[in-house]
């Protein structure tokens, strides 16, 4: 049976404000994804009454990381009238479910990762990842921020660091990991520049 799904992540840059909840929610409305990574939501906590601010009635099903300090957080939410959740897991830089399809009970690993900013932080978080992948053959979709980067190309300064980017392509490498490529722009991030 061919199953069509839609999947999109987002580094929201916080969601403490109404407006900007407003915002984010009408952005899900309108991209009719069915299952949806958030990324730096900044909360402390997500209580259901802060979700359905943001998360269209459709995304009533969610698990989520909390913030630490004052970065990070994240959710992970998807339409309970496709999946049910088999099982949801955290680890220290990510958040994972095993999601059923309803219509077949045919199951799928998705797990969000959020890798941290500081530099000393990247081995830990690489050893972390080894860690993730499900057993067997058992499919894997991964959201991800890693915050590292491949080639020199990839960036739009000269900060590369190329130890660092030799662990995480060995690293993806090891985990069998395809990327969908980037179209029609260059960079994930602009800095709110053109």
């Amino acid at each position: 049976m061919h199953k069509t799904i839609s999947l999109l992540t987002w580094n929201v840059r916080g969601l403490g404000q109404d407006d900007k909840c407003d915002d984010v929610l009408m952005e899900l409305i309108t991209a009719s994804a069915t299952i949806v990574g958030l990324q730096e939501t900044k909360l402390s906590s997500l209580t259901p009454s802060k979700a359905r601010s943001f998360l269209p009635a459709r995304l009533s099903s969610y698990i989520s990381k909390d913030e630490v300090g004052a970065a990070g957080g994240i959710v992970l939410a998807w339409d309970p009238s496709i999946f049910y959740l088999c099982s949801s897991s955290h680890s220290p830089f990510s958040i994972s479910t095993v999601l059923s399809f309803k219509v077949d009970g045919n199951s799928f690993t998705c797990t969000y990762v959020y890798a941290p900013t500081v530099h000393t932080d990247k081995p830990a978080f690489l050893a972390n990842l080894a860690l993730l992948p499900p057993a067997g053959d058992h499919p894997w979709a991964v959201f991800d921020d890693f915050n590292l980067t491949y080639f020199p190309d990839e960036k739009n300064t000269d900060a590369f660091h190329a130890d660092e980017a030799t662990s995480f392509n060995a690293s993806i490498h090891a985990l069998a990991l395809l990327e969908i490529p980037l179209l029609e722009r260059l960079f994930t991030w602009s800095s709110r520049r053109e």
